[in-house]
């Protein structure tokens, strides 16, 4: 009854006061602890944060490179497709040139083999022209028969 008494007065044991007073304790020490935890919590969370923004930046700075190197690649490509067909155009020129180049090699060797005929030929009516000259050199040159009046 004496602490019904006490407690409605607004009392109580030096114990029971003891005692709250080191709950009390423990308790603002936790607090303290958990306030300091939770400031610490709040750097770690602005690190993170900023740590977080960097990497927003860095990954936004990444789109815009990549973005840039896919076009430049797409114009790159397109490039080599225009080089490409100007190259296939070169080489089917290239090889239509040696069709005809090697239609004039035939060609060429034909004419040499006519031209070697030919000169075979021009040998040939030489040397003939050369014999029939010098028959008729013999024949003007030998005297002639002026009593029977024919020539010899």
């Amino acid at each position: 009854m004496l602490t019904r008494l006490l407690a409605a007065a607004g009392l109580v044991r030096a114990a029971r006061y003891a005692a709250a007073a080191e709950q009390l304790r423990k308790a603002e020490a936790r607090a303290a602890r958990t306030g300091q935890a939770v400031d610490e919590a709040r750097a770690e969370i602005r690190d993170w944060k900023a740590k977080a923004g960097e990497a927003e930046k860095h990954l936004k700075d990444a789109e815009r490179d990549a973005a840039r190197q896919s076009t430049r690649a797409d114009k790159i490509k397109a490039e080599l497709g225009a080089q490409l067909e100007i190259e296939r155009g070169r080489l089917a020129e290239f090889q239509a040139m040696r069709t005809r180049l090697a239609e004039a090699e035939r060609d060429i060797a034909v004419a040499r083999d006519h031209l070697m005929a030919v000169e075979v030929k021009l040998d040939i009516l030489e040397g003939a022209a050369n014999v029939l000259d010098a028959r008729t050199r013999t024949v003007l040159a030998t005297p002639t028969k002026r009593e029977s009046g024919a020539p010899v």
